[in-house]
């Protein structure tokens, strides 16, 4: 299948609808190649009378065939959601909120096979309960889930019953935090002055990994030492750190890269993809030999909590996070062991005594 990828020069168009419970509709023109390729996945088969091949969504049959093609895909019928992505951006949410939304509501009607408007309340009940124990989701994963649903069932559709499904008692996971040696170990091991430069921008200004991917050449203010993070979380704009290290770092990158619009280029002189970004602190992970189950987003962790032991002040650093509440950046108290380390165990004290 590897010479097909090479011989194809366009990309090949797949329509993908919801075809009943748990599984797609899958609709192109015709190509031999691809449905030879569906025909060895358990269960797919042509429908003649849809017109349409009929696979499992969990198998994620997309997945597969984007091995091997390049694939443009456009959800239609039921799944094709315009009414919901008319209503994201009339209300300014981001772009990966809106994707996000997009892919749960999705995923629930392709669970029911039903068109949106017929989705009891019961329907979302079962699908949050059988998704919550199949995938083991966690706390904000199910949030995130319940959200999108009441957003579009709630608000845009009108159904009041959505609203009575509530969240249930959410637990509180402290993050997870890298030491001021492991921040370290993490950027001298990465060689690459672009992925280096990345990394030292999200660790000295506590950036999101979206904040990151859509910086621009001029939100760097070498003047006043800061980082200008424009539309952040909740569209909100703000100011952070900006270290003379990591400024001679920038600029150094900038004379070898010279970006032109966004500050880290992607492919197609777009920004850099998150999922790229994510990639190149796996990679710096690994190469570090941290043996932590830990995002980039972990930085930005490291960043508020190493501040906090220094001495700083919850407030300041709320700001430099941009965090509109209080209470989301106190949970950084309890993973600082600033004054953890002064206090003495009663087991040190009764040794002591003895």
């Amino acid at each position: 299948m590897g010479t097909i990828v090479g011989m194809q020069r366009n990309p090949i168009t797949i329509r993908v609808d919801s075809f009943s419970p748990g599984k797609l509709a899958l609709r192109f023109s015709y190509n031999e190649e691809i449905q030879a390729q569906l025909r060895q996945i358990p269960g797919a088969y042509y429908s003649r009378e849809h017109r349409c091949w009929a696979v499992k969504a969990d198998v994620e049959p997309l997945k597969q065939l984007q091995r091997s093609f390049d694939l443009r895909i456009i959800h239609s019928g039921k799944l094709a959601l315009l009414d919901l992505k008319q209503e994201l951006k009339l209300r300014r949410y981001s772009n990966q909120t809106a994707l996000s939304y997009e892919w749960i509501n999705r995923r629930l009607i392709i669970f029911t096979g039903k068109r949106p408007r017929d989705i009891e309340a019961a329907d979302v009940r079962r699908f949050l309960v059988e998704w919550a124990e199949a995938a083991e989701l966690s706390d904000s994963t199910y949030g995130l889930a319940l959200s999108a649903i009441r957003f579009y069932h709630g608000k845009v559709l009108g159904k009041r019953a959505i609203y009575k499904i509530g969240h249930g008692k959410r637990g509180r996971k402290l993050p997870g935090v890298l030491s001021l040696s492991e921040v370290q170990r993490i950027l001298g091991s990465t060689a690459n002055l672009k992925h280096k430069t990345i990394l030292t921008l999200v660790y000295s200004a506590g950036l999101r990994v979206g904040e990151t991917s859509n910086l621009r050449v001029h939100d760097l203010d070498f003047q006043r030492g800061v980082v200008n993070v424009r539309s952040g979380k909740g569209k909100k704009d703000r100011i952070s750190l900006f270290p003379e290290s990591a400024q001679q770092l920038a600029l150094e990158y900038m004379k070898v890269y010279r970006p032109g619009r966004w500050l880290f280029e992607g492919q197609e002189a777009g920004p850099m993809h998150i999922r790229s970004l994510e990639k190149i602190f796996q990679v710096a992970l690994k190469r570090a030999n941290i043996q932590k189950n830990i995002s980039i987003h972990g930085l930005r962790h490291a960043f508020a909590t190493h501040l906090l032991e220094q001495g700083i002040d919850l407030r300041y650093i709320q700001q430099l996070l941009g965090h509109a509440s209080a209470r989301t950046t106190q949970v950084y108290a309890h993973v600082s062991t600033g004054k953890l380390s002064s206090i003495k165990s009663p087991l040190e004290l009764m040794r002591q005594a003895s």
